[in-house]
């Protein structure tokens, strides 16, 4: 396998796709197709590849790790990305309040559920945990450790997959 020519690949669709994952962020009905988008950059990184480069036929393992690499890349976009768009919001845009507020409010509406089915006075510890400043940053952490890993576990079955679906093409000898 020329892992050079696998890099350089992934590198163009994980950047097409960790921008395509950005703008569902920012339009919400776009949030669905970040599913297929995550899940077709591995097929189109190894469709590319086999096109290209490939001689012989790569199996399920060599396509998990191209799933692999293409995940953890189009994850680093994602995150580099979307961070980027918050610190633009909240230092040059003077957004910060807007998110905080719906931050709050998200966090309001899923505590409450929770009380409604336990009144103790645990979880209404729990609550104010959760709207410090330590629990809101907590909370986008582990957001954006869900996101990274669910990218990165998307990409490696669906490079596995496409490993087993597209076979190599024979280049004709010169």
């Amino acid at each position: 396998m020329d892992w050079r020519s696998i890099v350089r690949i992934s590198l163009i669709v994980a950047g097409v796709s960790g921008l395509l994952c950005v703008l569902s962020f920012v339009v919400p009905p776009l949030s669905l197709a970040c599913f297929f988008w995550v899940i077709s950059c591995s097929m189109i990184t190894i469709r590319l590849y086999q096109r290209k480069v490939a001689i012989a036929p790569l199996n399920a393992g060599a396509g998990a790790r191209i799933g692999v690499i293409v995940g953890l890349l189009t994850a680093f976009v994602t995150m580099t990305v979307n961070a980027a768009t918050m610190v633009i919001q909240r230092y040059a845009l003077h957004m910060g309040g807007t998110f905080d507020a719906q931050l709050t409010a998200s966090i309001h509406q899923a505590m409450q559920r929770a009380a409604e089915g336990n009144p103790d006075a645990q979880v209404q510890g729990f609550i104010h945990f959760w709207l410090s400043p330590e629990g809101r940053a907590g909370l986008v952490l582990a957001t954006a450790a869900m996101l990274v890993a669910g990218i990165v576990v998307l990409s490696v079955v669906s490079g596995a997959l496409a490993a087993k679906m597209f076979p190599a093409r024979r280049r004709p000898a010169m």
